[in-house]
């Protein structure tokens, strides 16, 4: 569990060479902007991947690959099917 301090030690053995690296570069100071800038940019990652777990991000991609599915050789999407979808990516 984190607790309110202001620092916190986190080993980054297998990732060193990598920050080490962006930081020659030039485009990071220190190995914290380095880690607060990935924290970020997962940050967004996550922010814009839709619900957990789903592999589509938006509704519109939903509703092509669902209109996909439906229109697939395999089990179709029937109405039903494609309601308790949508049910469950409200969630």
């Amino acid at each position: 569990m984190i607790r309110d301090f202001p620092y916190m030690n986190v080993s980054l053995l297998n990732y060193e060479p990598t920050v080490r690296s962006r930081i020659r570069s030039g485009e990071f100071a220190n190995a914290s902007e380095y880690i607060r800038h990935c924290i970020r940019v997962a940050e967004q990652v996550e922010a814009r991947s839709g619900p957990r777990g789903a592999s589509f991000a938006t509704r519109q991609e939903l509703e092509r690959l669902l209109d996909d599915g439906m229109g697939s050789p395999g089990a179709p999407v029937t109405a039903s099917r494609k309601r308790l979808i949508y049910q469950r990516a409200r969630t």
